[in-house]
């Protein structure tokens, strides 16, 4: 099997684009899904449901924003499936990046939920990397002092070694785990 150096446009020629989509999950039910979601608005709202019908109740000024939105989405969405069936990579990307747009635009129930999971993973990374920081050195603070009882042991025996000399004296005793690096740089000489 090939492999694809930039895993979605710089493929050879023999790996069809079933087999690169195979690679990212299936296409079908998520273009059928946002499909769905959009027909159930136009049913709700007693828009018709074909393409045709719709564009012509855009050409009366019947509700033109969310008409639009959704005539748009599902052209996308429709161009999107015939990229795949002519084995068009870029084109299928690029239709249903712009298909997606359109529902986001039009409100549909589909987009929403990942819209907020995205927003909230960019206003909380700070926060959240910032709490797990704070868990990890609770965690490791009984290991780091033991390890600087230790060197407060060998420094009272050996004043005139560094942090390097008195890591490499902890490190030799087999109850202690840890990188001498680690333990080095986070071990201090008392004054």
């Amino acid at each position: 099997m090939n492999r694809c150096k930039d895993r979605l446009f710089t493929c050879d020629q023999s790996t069809t684009l079933k087999d690169r989509l195979e690679n990212f999950g299936r296409v079908e039910p998520l273009l059928e899904y946002w499909t769905h979601e959009a027909e159930a608005i136009l049913r709700k709202n007693n828009y018709p449901l074909d393409l045709q019908g719709l564009w012509d109740a855009l050409q009366e000024g019947e509700h033109a924003r969310q008409i639009h939105d959704i005539l748009s989405m599902l052209s996308r969405l429709d161009q999107t499936r015939r990229a795949i069936s002519e084995n068009r990579i870029e084109a299928a990307v690029w239709n249903a990046m712009l298909a997606v747009q359109h529902g986001l635009k039009a409100q549909l129930r589909p987009f929403e939920p990942d819209v907020a999971r995205g927003q909230s993973n960019v206003a909380g990374g700070k926060k959240g990397g910032k709490l797990s920081g704070k868990k990890r050195r609770e965690q490791a603070e009984p290991e780091h002092s033991l390890w600087q009882s230790e060197a407060e042991k060998i420094w009272e025996k050996h004043s005139r070694w560094n942090n390097s000399d008195v890591a490499r004296e902890i490190k030799k005793n087999p109850k202690i785990d840890g990188k001498f690096h680690t333990i080095r740089r986070k071990i201090k000489k008392p004054t």
